[in-house]
């Protein structure tokens, strides 16, 4: 998604909320109910053409990087033995070639970490002979170079995916041409009969359908939202400011901006797909100020 289109999503799951919070209201005149179900249906069908593009890549980008932390343990832990027998030997040039941690091969570019995987273990082949004490055996580097292998196959696949996401593209902009149809069409037109049986409510809806394009205002919520206690990022999670009825869908880098037209302490509730509903109390949002808040969500029990 772009991110005028990610602003637009953002209107839109703020106008469904807000509908939904009062279909009371909305049911007091039966075509505006009618059009808000129509809303709410090309809605959804967004977010599932959403959700797709950001796995048509993100689940391939996520099982490579599954991969590369995987490999790099395993090379730091084999660089750690032989490196312990180059000091026992006191061979300074082996040392040199295995003194690789997990830390810095998991930093590596793709083409860079793959040669000093092969290097660590051609390093160990070498002197296969003498491992046999530090738990080195030929089936181990015979496995070791095989998830070497795995991990190389892996690494073009992203580009690959990216192809993939046209598709998805084309859906995206066709629900949100049927969104933005009933919207203008329907929902903005059919809104002026609550305007002298029920002004707050007009009003509400009226804030709600404001596209808020996240550089341009300085009062707003914004952070990322992470899986608790890792870095692994929740995308497409919405962040809910209860009292406005404001919502924000996090990116496919688990980011979320959230403008608020007015300063106070709110509520932030948050929900993602597979993870436990959280409640942020109070958020003090600052006027002409940008808060931030980064979010865990905790996986719900399996």
């Amino acid at each position: 998604m772009t991110g005028r289109q990610e602003s637009k999503l953002g209107m839109y799951n703020a106008v469904s909320t807000y509908c939904a919070e009062f279909a009371a209201t909305t049911a007091t005149v039966p075509a505006f109910q009618i059009a808000v179900t129509e809303f709410d249906n090309a809605v959804t069908q967004l977010r599932v053409a959403v959700q797709a593009e950001i796995d048509a890549i993100t689940g391939v980008t996520e099982g490579k990087a599954n991969l590369k932390t995987e490999l790099s343990e395993a090379a730091a832990t084999l660089a750690s033995s032989v490196y312990a027998y180059a000091v026992a030997v006191n061979n300074a040039e082996l040392k040199q070639k295995v003194k690789y941690p997990s830390y810095t091969l998991r930093v590596m570019r793709d083409e860079t970490f793959s040669a000093v995987c092969r290097n660590i273990h051609n390093a160990a082949f070498e002197n296969l002979a003498n491992l046999g004490a530090y738990g080195i055996t030929d089936p181990l580097l015979t496995a070791f170079l095989a998830q070497v292998a795995t991990y190389e196959a892996a690494v073009p696949e992203p580009r690959r995916a990216v192809s993939k996401r046209s598709t998805h593209k084309l859906a995206i902009e066709h629900h949100m041409k049927q969104a933005d149809k009933i919207l203008r069409e329907r929902m903005d037109k059919i809104i002026n009969q609550f305007k002298a049986a029920n002004l707050n409510f007009y009003n509400n809806y009226k804030i709600n359908r404001v596209i808020i394009d996240p550089g341009a205002s300085s009062t707003q919520l914004l952070g990322t939202v992470k899986q608790a206690g890792t870095d692994i990022i929740i995308s497409n999670a919405t962040v809910l400011i209860v009292e406005k009825s404001l919502t924000a869908v996090s990116n496919i880098l688990g980011a979320y901006v959230l403008a608020c037209p007015d300063p106070g302490d709110y509520t932030v509730k948050v929900t993602a797909g597979g993870y436990e509903e959280k409640t942020i109390v109070p958020v003090k949002i600052t006027l002409g100020k940008t808060t931030k808040l980064d979010i865990e969500l905790t996986l719900l029990p399996r």
